[in-house]
């Protein structure tokens, strides 16, 4: 949002309000409503603004904290992989998150298919501990799932890794990963629903 002149963002201390959650398109080309606590709502609709401050009670819009159990068990996923020279990656398949003492060992399974049409068959393996802390099967630290959803980053010289989880339709939810770096430039979506 931009100030009268258009020529810089209000802080929020000039928007009224203690703070402001970020509109999102979803698939269908659709905004997201905002919700401003102190001073009303704000939502995007067909690409307006549309701000109502007065009359209304403030609209929140609370996110279920997750936890580790709540990914316990099957999943099935279906994966995009959209790389900057038009080039598109399909998966298909299943992730099985079985409890493992007190962390959760994800195994993923799927079909790839390759631009040219071609079939591979392909594989994760990840440990899910508790605080949602994700490792690499060899041990190593991947990164942490925000637990109402939201950015998290795995930088490896001298790739950079950015994904953002949404929970907001659980129990179907998405990670959607940017990453680029010298050799690699790609956006990687992932839906998740109960299998």
């Amino acid at each position: 949002m931009k100030g009268q002149g258009g020529n810089r963002p209000l802080a929020p201390q000039e928007q009224g309000c203690r703070a402001i959650h970020t509109a999102r398109r979803d698939e269908f080309g659709q905004f997201s409503m905002l919700a401003v606590p102190s001073t009303g709502l704000i939502y995007l609709a067909q690409g307006v603004l549309r701000i109502i401050t007065k009359g209304i009670a403030p609209m929140t819009t609370p996110q279920t904290a997750r936890s580790l159990s709540d990914f316990a068990g099957a999943w099935r996923f279906a994966r995009t992989i959209s790389h900057t020279d038009g080039s598109v990656m399909q998966v298909t398949g299943t992730a099985q998150m079985d409890w493992l003492e007190d962390a959760l060992s994800y195994h993923e399974r799927g079909a790839m298919v390759l631009p040219n049409g071609q079939t591979l068959q392909a594989e994760r393996r990840y440990l899910w501990q508790q605080g949602l802390q994700i490792y690499f099967d060899d041990g190593r630290f991947f990164h942490a799932v925000p637990p109402k959803g939201g950015e998290a980053q795995h930088w490896c010289p001298p790739d950079d890794y950015r994904v953002s989880y949404d929970f907001g339709h659980w129990p179907q939810w998405r990670a959607v990963w940017h990453v680029s770096g010298p050799a690699k430039s790609y956006v990687m979506r992932t839906d998740y629903q109960r299998g």
